[in-house]
């Protein structure tokens, strides 16, 4: 390659790498607040999946919530109330779930 060639490449890549960068980066930053959900809107679905959604972000804020809850006992109690916490969870998914999928088959 001439000297030229490389020159214009190089002036290219970094022209390309100037207006490409900050405009990705942009939309590729993390949540302000990693402990929380995300929360971004969700546009279409049915009524069904938006009661889904709705029925998993409060099963898992209360299940963070009893987590802290958990985490100011003492030790010999900890686990046993994680244990709990953790089988809420499973139940409140798995009801959240079932409800989904009998709405699903009722269309």
């Amino acid at each position: 390659m001439t000297r030229k060639s490389v020159f214009t490449l190089l002036a290219a890549t970094l022209v390309c790498a100037g207006f490409g960068g900050p405009a990705a980066a942009a939309d590729a930053r993390p949540p302000a607040d990693a402990s929380q959900p995300v929360t971004t809107p969700r546009v279409g679905g049915s009524p069904a999946d938006a009661e889904f959604r709705a029925a998993q972000q409060a099963s898992g804020k209360r299940y963070r919530d009893a987590r802290a809850s958990c985490r100011t006992q003492p030790s010999a109690d900890r686990s046993a109330c994680m244990k709990a916490a953790r089988a809420e969870l499973r139940q409140a998914q798995s009801e959240a779930k079932a409800a989904h999928d009998a709405a699903k088959k009722a269309r």
